[in-house]
């Protein structure tokens, strides 16, 4: 047995959908990829999304969320998945859901940031010095809405824009800054051929760069992911 069968067989329409469309290639005019766009509106997966946004447009986790910062990651987290299902800014969820994003940004492009204690060359936490910028707190909330379909949203070049200011000299992106100072990564989140670049913001903002029609090709692009593929750890 081949996978297609397996995955055609998954109820959702969505998986189904893509895996006509996307993997083989279906064209939009097949009958059958036209009927799955219109069952989409019955996936289990999407009824469970839809469930779980709230009426400022925000989502909540099954348990209730918490937190402003809690909030913008989740209703981030949301819109990459009904992204990648194929809903995008003509859905009425992904638009409300975006607009409670827009609507958290800070004046100079970037997302709110927690702060909190800071991992310290050697893996040490050391709650008295905090983060003051972390590359997270702008990428995933921008990974969600790119993923979307908000790429090119005057606000979400606002906050591109943010993120690149934020890269580091030598390329990738860092932990995070306390005041003007770069922190260390966390070792097993060390970046190849880097002091103070962290592969988890490298691999969020490149992932968010990966979704915009003409940055995803762009020189920062290319090396935060030329500094990713060189990372030669292999932890258990």
């Amino acid at each position: 047995m081949t996978w297609a069968p397996i995955l055609l067989a998954d109820p959702s329409p969505s998986l189904r959908l893509l895996v006509l469309r996307d993997l083989m290639e279906r064209p939009e005019s097949d009958g059958e990829v036209d009927e799955l766009r219109k069952l989409q509106q019955r996936d289990p997966y999407v009824i469970r999304f839809l469930e779980l946004q709230d009426k400022d447009g925000s989502f909540r986790s099954g348990e209730g969320g918490g937190g402003v910062l809690g909030t913008i990651r989740l209703t981030a987290q949301a819109l990459m998945g009904l992204g990648y299902m194929g809903f995008g800014p003509e859905h009425p969820a992904v638009q409300k859901g975006a607009e409670f994003l827009f609507a958290q940004q800070n004046p100079d492009g970037g997302f709110p940031l927690v702060t909190q204690g800071a991992i310290l060359d050697g893996g040490r936490l050391d709650e008295d010095v905090k983060y003051h910028m972390i590359p997270l707190q702008t990428a995933l909330p921008l990974l969600g809405l790119a993923w979307a379909g908000f790429a090119t949203d005057a606000r979400a070049e606002r906050a591109y824009d943010w993120l690149l200011a934020e890269e580091l000299p030598q390329g990738g992106w860092p932990s995070g800054r306390h005041a003007d100072q770069y922190v260390f990564a966390g070792g097993y989140r060390r970046l190849a051929h880097s002091k103070f670049g962290c592969r988890t913001n490298t691999t969020a903002a490149v992932s968010a760069l990966a979704f915009h029609p003409t940055r995803r090709t762009s020189p920062s692009a290319r090396r935060g992911l030329d500094l990713l593929l060189a990372h030669e750890q292999r932890p258990a």
